[in-house]
């Protein structure tokens, strides 16, 4: 068994360097003759090794050391401007007579993760034990992202598979809800680029340049046909390197996932006006429909106990303010966001059961006030680094309830206390990034912060290697603190190394 395995293990770290390899020597090139072709893309593979001991739900249980990752993923790019070929094929004649430019995208993933099948047996037995459940994500070959750009002046439209990202926060969402996160997918230790799912959508926007004191002034509009793509953000099950750490699963009560219907009543849809004033003051505000990205809980009779994660849909409305100003040289960044029918977790009503209640439970919903202050700025600290500068990013978020039940609680239960975790009427957190770089621009550490008032934070240091077209990460996660938002995964302290290829 041990033999088999170290050959599973030398295989795919074979193949991983291989492809590093063959990439290492390729660029960003054309391959048509007309030069309207270009091919891209990226190769990584990250592994994660544990540094400190499981404790609390954590599960399967690891020792520091322990290696739970192993992650080979792959992105393929091309992109083709169609404008050069148009007077070549009938198919583009119409597209010429509109005088539209023309070019579509196409992102082909190659996901792998490895740790299931090489890592410590815990991870091998919760695969043997769970194969069904975990073959859907260790393993993934897709067409990312398809989506084609037809645009004519001021007017824009991309038809197609595609992200969406309205927002201008970092680490936690606020206007940014409408592509759903791969839970599944490294959790908060990722950053959210990295993490948010394409869906099939219709995105159109115009310019209408300025108007009165305004300039630049562009409506955006989308819509998601849930008919054609009904994604939601996947679950990570128990047993997953990255679920959340919680109580093992009850016998006898099934899990039901309730996803959105294909119908169109159930589309995502949006719209957003943004602009300038004052030649400084970047706007925005929008409105839009979309799904949470955890599953709300609710336990029913049916006819015996069933637990229900729901992704139930959210509107949202808000606006967005970021300037700069120049006695301090810095951006200063805002948003503010209205969630109409925020889910909550209330016990007696959610889960009546769980409290010796013979009744289904329901989905309580209110109102939620979120909102982001922050600035960026770019400073001098010359003791440190005499040739380039330091980047500063700071952000304050909060979350606030005003029709606060003193009820509510988070649906994660406490391994100190047993019980569901409490919710304040005012939720707030931090954030802090630092960076800089070294070297012309090949040796950049960094230096992330996230702290929550209630008595958690995470810190994280990394330093990355650049060798064109090579670069080389190396990170280290820890959370410590109560266990609350963040706090939760206070016993996942890990150390990363990654190898990245760009080609």
């Amino acid at each position: 068994m041990a033999k088999k395995r170290n050959r599973r293990v030398l295989r795919v770290i074979l193949c991983t360097f291989i492809l590093c390899f063959l990439s290492s020597t390729a660029l960003a090139l054309y391959v048509d003759k007309d030069n309207t072709i270009e091919m891209k893309g990226k190769v990584q593979t990250r592994f994660s090794f544990r540094t400190e001991d499981s404790s609390g739900f954590t599960f399967p249980e690891v020792s520091a050391g322990d290696w739970v990752q192993f992650r080979n993923i792959a992105y393929l790019e091309m992109t083709h401007d169609l404008h050069k070929v148009m007077d070549k094929t009938w198919l583009l004649a119409p597209f010429e007579a509109l005088k539209l430019d023309v070019q579509y995208h196409l992102v082909g993933r190659f996901l792998y993760e490895g740790i299931y099948e090489v890592g410590p047996d815990q991870f091998q037995m919760v695969k043997d034990e769970n194969y069904d459940v975990i073959r859907e994500f260790e393993s993934d070959i897709s067409l990312w992202e398809a989506y084609a750009d037809l645009s004519r002046g001021s007017m824009f439209f991309r038809i197609g598979k595609q992200n969406l990202s309205w927002g201008e926060t970092d680490v936690f969402r606020l206007l940014d809800q409408i592509n759903p996160l791969d839970n599944t997918f490294g959790g908060f230790f990722e950053d959210l680029d990295d993490r948010r799912i394409p869906i099939m959508m219709v995105r159109g926007s115009y310019n209408f340049g300025r108007i009165g004191p305004l300039g630049n002034v562009t409506l955006e509009s989308f819509w998601n046909p849930t008919p054609m793509d009904n994604t939601v953000s996947p679950f990570a099950p128990y047993g997953s390197v990255y679920a959340f750490p919680a109580p093992p699963p009850t016998e006898g009560v099934e899990t039901r996932f309730i996803e959105p219907e294909k119908n169109m009543d159930d589309s995502r849809y949006g719209f957003r006006l943004q602009g300038m004033m004052a030649d400084n003051f970047a706007f925005s505000v929008a409105h839009y429909r979309s799904y949470v990205d955890v599953p709300a809980l609710r336990v029913v009779l049916d006819p015996g106990p069933v637990q229900e994660l729901v992704y139930s849909d959210i509107n949202v409305t808000g606006g967005s303010l970021n300037f700069y100003e120049g006695f301090t040289d810095t951006v200063f960044r805002s948003e503010v966001t209205w969630t109409w029918d925020m889910p909550i977790f209330i016990p007696e009503t959610n889960a009546p059961l769980l409290l010796g209640i013979p009744e289904s439970g329901t989905i309580p919903t209110k109102g939620m006030l979120g909102f982001m202050v922050g600035f960026d700025k770019n400073m001098w600290i010359r003791l440190l680094n005499k040739r380039n500068t330091f980047f500063v990013s700071a952000q304050y978020f909060g979350q606030w309830f005003p029709d606060f039940d003193e009820r509510m609680r988070v649906a994660a239960v406490s391994f100190s206390t047993g019980e569901f975790e409490t919710i304040k009427e005012l939720e707030q957190s931090m954030t802090l990034l630092i960076s800089t770089s070294y070297r012309s621009g090949t040796i950049n550490p960094q230096l992330a912060f996230v702290y929550d008032p209630r008595g958690a934070y995470m810190i994280q240091p990394q330093l990355t290697f650049v060798w064109e077209p090579i670069r080389f990460l190396i990170q280290w996660t820890a959370v410590n603190g109560e266990q609350h938002g963040i706090g939760f995964f206070n016993d996942r302290d890990q150390l990363t190394v990654g190898l990245s290829v760009l080609f």
